[in-house]
């Protein structure tokens, strides 16, 4: 039998089919990124903040950040073993800081610890991202929440004048008022203001009042401002040495007492707005004081005493007449009519107006 010539072609087809064997068979795999909890802690406000890189040894694909779902690669956490939620990467690491080899981002959540807890945080939750190693997506702490002490004054009035004040009138040991500092260090000379106004708002922060014999919103009264120190934190019951007195001009009507702490914002604080503290007050009319001799209408009676006609009430003559006795008998008619019980001056010996009343 014939053997049938092999042709080169069949040769170098088989050459080139090989050839690309080899050549598949040698090519490297592609380099995958490698996503890692570097770091898990609680900030100053006991948050939990997580710290993610990327291991490499390849870039994180685009789709990370231009395809958005519910199940986008990101990170995702447990409290106590109960799942609490999380974020996508392309909402906390918007400029893409993982993408390269050795990128990191950090992702501060709203999770925050009370005391002690056990926090898992997971990267690539829903596993969205191929990557060199799968097994390293998770981290576990027992995170314990220490807070620092926020730098802070605040004030409270703890005792408000509970009667109507009048204009004029010293506030005296009616108004007191409690300081407090949370800075750890010691603090001098700190004033706070005692003002009147008509609403209960101060601005921010608190400025120096301006006092005033006349009233105006949030003038300072007379005597009304005062000097406080603190040793560290605590507070401190103010003293208020002078009269804060109220306006003698003050309107009637419903006022507020304010204790402004820090008033002239001399230290810097975590919290300006908590500085003042309000009371409500009633300002009323101020009595009239009035020289009145009392008498009974029922008693009273006309008599002619030493050739004059008289109003008199028992031994006591109480309006004099002289010669004129009708007009002394009208006049007790009157006042037996209206029931007038007070006969009032003003100004003695010699008034200047005389007046009836019941």
């Amino acid at each position: 039998m014939q053997k049938k010539p092999i042709s080169v072609t069949f040769f170098a087809t088989f050459f080139l089919v090989s050839l690309c064997a080899v050549s598949i068979s040698l090519a490297k795999p592609p380099r995958l990124p490698d996503l890692v909890i570097q770091d898990l802690y609680l900030n100053k406000n006991c948050q939990v903040v997580v710290k993610v890189k990327n291991n490499g040894p390849g870039m994180v694909p685009n789709e990370v950040w231009t395809i958005h779902t519910p199940k986008s690669a990101g990170v995702y956490f447990y409290k106590d073993g109960v799942g609490w939620g999380g974020a996508s990467i392309w909402k906390f690491d918007p400029g893409k800081s993982l993408q390269s080899p050795g990128g990191t981002a950090i992702y501060t959540s709203s999770l925050k610890v009370s005391g002690s807890a056990k926090i898992t945080a997971t990267v690539d939750h829903w596993n969205k991202v191929k990557e060199s190693r799968e097994e390293n997506n998770k981290e576990t702490e027992k995170l314990t929440c220490k807070p620092v002490p926020q730098k802070d004054l605040t004030v409270k009035i703890s005792q408000c004048p509970t009667k109507a004040v009048q204009p004029g009138q010293s506030l005296d040991t009616n108004f007191q008022v409690i300081g407090r500092s949370t800075f750890p260090s010691a603090l001098k000379d700190i004033a706070v203001d005692i003002i009147l106004t008509s609403k209960p708002t101060y601005p921010s922060p608190a400025p120096y009042a301006i006092y005033s014999p006349n009233y105006s919103d949030g003038v300072l009264l007379k005597g009304g401002r005062e000097h406080i120190s603190f040793k560290g934190q605590g507070k401190v019951n103010i003293k208020l040495n002078c009269s804060n007195t109220v306006p003698a001009d003050t309107p009637p009507g419903i006022y507020y007492l304010g204790a402004v702490i820090d008033a002239g914002n001399k230290v810097k604080e975590v919290n300006e707005k908590n500085n003042v503290s309000f009371c409500r007050i009633k300002v009323v009319r101020p009595e009239i004081k009035e020289d009145c001799i009392s008498f009974n209408p029922n008693t009273t009676r006309v008599k002619h005493v030493n050739g004059r006609w008289k109003i008199v009430d028992g031994s006591h003559w109480m309006f004099d007449f002289g010669n004129n006795e009708s007009e002394a008998r009208q006049s007790l008619a009157i006042i037996k009519k209206y029931g007038f019980r007070y006969s009032c001056f003003v100004g003695r010996p010699d008034p200047s107006f005389k007046y009836l009343r019941k």
